[in-house]
């Protein structure tokens, strides 16, 4: 058997966490595949999640989001693995960007057959806009789909010039 999950912490993401050490930022386990609590939640099939409006947009994702920022720190099969039990748990956000290594390769890998029931966001470090072409371009390659719900500028250190024809 695993480690006991600490109280208080029984939903489904809480143990994923706790088991794969999300919580102190460091990764040091993987998903254990024959888990009692994830094997019953698998029986169920997909759950639904609360959802609501993104922001101003008309978009609706689930209450809860799957930032894929950790997932480059886990292999390739333990990443989908995970994705594909958050979107089955009833997440249908997920943020990432193209500066976190290959968590685009492994969320495009993990949801590339249910694109049209997801919501991605993904983000740029760029301030011109050839190179913020060019990271949609690679985004789109790596996430296997073709198009971005949602994207964004990645802590920019200023606003972009509205009115420079070359500025992102």
């Amino acid at each position: 058997t695993h480690e006991s999950i600490p109280p208080g912490r029984s939903d489904f993401f809480s143990i994923i966490s706790h088991r794969m050490g999300f919580a102190n930022g460091e990764i040091y386990g993987t998903i254990p595949p024959s888990s009692e609590y994830v094997r019953r939640r698998a029986e169920k099939g997909r759950r639904t999640m609360k959802t609501i409006r993104l922001g101003r947009t008309e978009l609706q994702v689930s209450a809860t989001a799957f930032g894929a920022l950790p997932i480059q720190r886990i292999s390739k099969a333990d990443a989908v693995r995970l994705v594909r039990r958050a979107y089955d748990s009833g997440i249908n956000y997920f943020d990432t960007a193209n500066a976190y290594t290959d968590s685009e390769e492994k969320l495009g890998e993990a949801l590339h057959d249910v694109r049209q029931n997801v919501v991605i966001s993904t983000k740029s470090g760029a301030m011109d806009k050839k190179t913020v072409l060019s990271h949609i371009e690679e985004s789109l390659r790596r996430l296997q789909t073709d198009y971005i719900d949602l994207f964004q500028f990645h802590n920019p250190a200023r606003l972009p010039e509205i009115n420079d024809p070359d500025g992102a």
